[in-house]
């Protein structure tokens, strides 16, 4: 036995304590967030709210102010799944994901409109046809909610949010399945970033609100982003959400000898006591 492992065990339990965020009024917090960014909107205009299959804290609360400040702005709002091929790929399955979080139209008091049809916008990457709903480019805007976070599957600057939304979401069944054969190929953030890019320029977006949730999944805050700021924002919001997440309280961790085992056990010491 050597000596580092006389000194550390090999399994260590820890304890890390996390500060509660702040409450926030969050009927209060959309309506002012969204009062910065949206456009004026014609009268009963149709306004699509995407929403996705996410377990994301206080969601229906979220969506239901996001409703009722564009109703205050008079337009008539309809909530739109988002969540490309989840929930089966099917109407029926995700209508059923939304309601598990609240969302249904009896609680809400707005319609439901889940069809998985699809028209194609072109090809930014060639021999990938670029989709998106129908529902969505039919509709006279589209707002996006979404949390942002690190993805669990990919690293990069952009992970799971906005972008992801529109592009995979709303991409429904058949775009996010060509979306992933792509990023399979030629890597996620250059394909996220490139067919974004496209539908921005294409959908009817007049915002979009991001959420972010500290180490207990609770929602800290959340900003409304306008469409052309959507790209640029996003990556930072991503590395703040990064550092919300539970974490060693180093970056490196070198076990290689007595000195450095003892340093580490110190640091360990102070930061979780």
């Amino acid at each position: 036995m050597n000596s580092c492992s006389t000194l550390w065990p090999l399994m260590v339990g820890l304890r890390q304590q996390f500060p509660p965020s702040k409450t926030l009024d969050l009927d209060q917090v959309v309506q002012n967030a969204l009062g910065t960014v949206v456009p004026p909107l014609k009268p009963r205009a149709r306004v699509a709210v995407a929403v996705g299959s996410r377990g994301i804290a206080n969601l229906q609360t979220i969506v239901r102010a996001a409703v009722r400040a564009l109703e205050a702005a008079g337009a008539r709002p309809f909530i739109l799944p988002a969540m490309g091929s989840h929930g089966g790929g099917t109407s029926e399955g995700q209508v059923g994901l939304l309601a598990d979080y609240g969302i249904t139209e009896s609680a809400l008091g707005v319609p439901i409109h889940p069809s998985m049809e699809v028209q194609s916008v072109g090809s930014v990457i060639p021999g990938f046809e670029l989709c998106v709903s129908r529902e969505a480019m039919s509709a006279d805007g589209v707002l996006l909610i979404n949390r942002i976070k690190p993805h669990t599957d990919f690293a990069g600057t952009i992970g799971s949010g906005l972008l992801k939304m529109l592009v995979v979401g709303l991409g429904k069944r058949a775009g996010a399945a060509r979306f992933h054969a792509a990023a399979c190929r030629l890597g996620y953030e250059r394909v996220l970033r490139a067919q974004s890019r496209a539908l921005l320029e294409t959908v009817p977006v007049i915002g979009g609100l991001a959420i972010l949730e500290d180490q207990r999944h609770q929602t800290a805050r959340i900003e409304a982003i306008r469409p052309s700021d959507i790209e640029s924002r996003e990556p930072l919001l991503c590395a703040e959400s990064r550092a919300l997440m539970p974490g060693l309280p180093f970056d490196d961790i070198d076990l290689r000898s007595e000195e450095h085992t003892s340093e580490l056990q110190s640091r360990i010491t102070l930061s979780y006591s």
